[in-house]
């Protein structure tokens, strides 16, 4: 009897769980259930991607979402500053990112325009004299390592009215051959490589009251066509010496007779020390003349340059000394420059300091016999460097820097003639040159 009434009460058991299945069936397709839309995938990320440990969240139900059920985003890679194929980000324009040259102190000048910050305006400059007879000789190299390059020089006389600057080169201009028209707020700039010994003075002259700017090797000019001697960003090692050269003294020239008198000089040093002199005035021969192999072969075979110019004049010095500053070979210098503000104490030999081409000499002969002397002389190149800043570089800037300011040099040719006392060599001594 109790079997049978087991199978009875499961029979009854399964009967009651079938009836309430159908039950709850029914009731389901009678009254639906709402149905919420997934949430989308990217939201799931973001939100993942957004929660930290530390953010502040409201609740303490809050529960981790499964890493399986997100599929992570790659995360956007940020371009390494030092890397060769570095990318701008977006709000710096590559145009817009600018490094000027080193400054006197060394350090780098760098200008990052807004990103909202209008292309500047062009600037024309018109070369209305020749630069000893050649046109158009401002080449694009100016603009290399420049701060400003919206500039454009030619020497189209078609844009005179229109021009923003002028330039008057010193040994082309020509009195009769002046503009005959001006705009007020036009720059009118004097560019002069040479000494006042070679400069007309009627010409300059016929400029006074004229000229906004000067571009010369005068420190007092608004621009300068002089190098500067820069510290480097980390002192270099000792340079290697060569002590055992062939020769002794050399010299490259062409001009055989100067204002400076200098072959007088050479002519009285040559008796105390050799002197190989290269070029028209000599017998030996350097080619390409004045190029960097001449330079280099100089070096390699003499211990001492001549970087001696053709004039005396309040700071007048040119390539004759900056080019061989380039290379192991220690220049002596023949000037009217102050040579310790212009470089390194130390990288030159004055021959002006002596009371004698003869002392000069006996100074020269020590430096052979004791080589520790000598190479001190190189010393600074572990400290500085040449740095320079074409003219045009610097007129373009000046015309994106000062405006509507406006100056004038009422008295040029005082200035460049009274203000620059000249010298002339004259057995064994200087002597003041007349100048116009």
């Amino acid at each position: 009897m109790s079997i049978k009434r087991s199978k009875l009460l499961i029979a009854i058991l399964i009967a009651l769980i079938t009836v309430f299945l159908l039950i709850q069936l029914v009731f389901q397709k009678s009254h639906p259930l709402p149905q919420i839309p997934p949430i989308p995938t990217s939201v799931l990320v973001k939100s993942a991607e957004n929660l930290s440990s530390e953010d502040n969240v409201i609740g303490s139900d809050v529960k981790s979402i499964p890493n399986q059920s997100i599929q992570k985003q790659p995360e956007e890679t940020i371009p390494d500053l030092g890397s060769p194929n570095l990318q701008y980000l977006p709000t710096i324009d590559d145009h817009q990112a600018k490094i000027s040259p080193l400054n006197g102190d060394g350090t780098n000048v760098a200008e990052l325009p807004h990103s909202s910050q209008t292309v500047p305006r062009t600037f024309q400059i018109l070369l209305w004299t020749d630069f000893f007879s050649q046109k158009n000789y401002v080449r694009d190299e100016w603009r290399s390592n420049c701060d400003y390059t919206n500039c454009r020089f030619t020497s189209n006389r078609s844009i005179l009215e229109n021009a923003d600057g002028l330039i008057f080169h010193a040994r082309d201009i020509n009195i009769s051959d002046l503009p005959n028209k001006r705009k007020p707020e036009q720059r009118w700039i004097f560019l002069n490589h040479e000494s006042p010994a070679h400069t007309s003075f009627s010409s300059l002259s016929s400029l006074d009251g004229l000229i906004n700017w000067t571009a010369t090797y005068r420190l007092d000019s608004d621009f300068k066509l002089s190098p500067l001697f820069v510290p480097v960003p980390t002192v270099l090692p000792k340079p290697f010496i060569n002590n055992q050269r062939p020769g002794i003294v050399s010299w490259l020239v062409s001009n055989c007779h100067t204002p400076s008198n200098r072959e007088a000089y050479v002519e009285e040093l040559s008796k105390y020390i050799p002197v190989d002199i290269y070029g028209a005035c000599g017998n030996h021969t350097c080619l390409p003349k004045m190029s960097q192999d001449c330079y280099k072969t100089l070096a390699d075979k003499y211990y001492f340059y001549l970087s001696f110019e053709n004039s005396i004049c309040s700071d007048y010095v040119t390539e004759k000394f900056f080019f061989i500053m380039n290379y192991p070979i220690v220049p002596i210098v023949f000037g009217g420059a102050d040579y310790k503000k212009i470089a390194p104490s130390n990288s030159f030999i004055d021959a002006l300091s002596y009371e004698s081409p003869r002392s000069l000499a006996e100074y020269l002969k020590h430096l052979l016999e004791n080589p520790d002397d000598y190479n001190s002389y190189f010393n600074w190149k572990r400290f500085y460097t040449q740095s320079s800043s074409h003219y045009a570089c610097q007129i373009c800037k000046a015309l994106n820097k000062e405006g509507d300011s406006k100056k004038t040099w009422d008295k040029l040719s005082e200035w460049w003639f009274g203000n620059a006392t000249c010298y002339r060599w004259d057995k064994n001594k200087l002597i003041q040159s007349e100048l116009a």
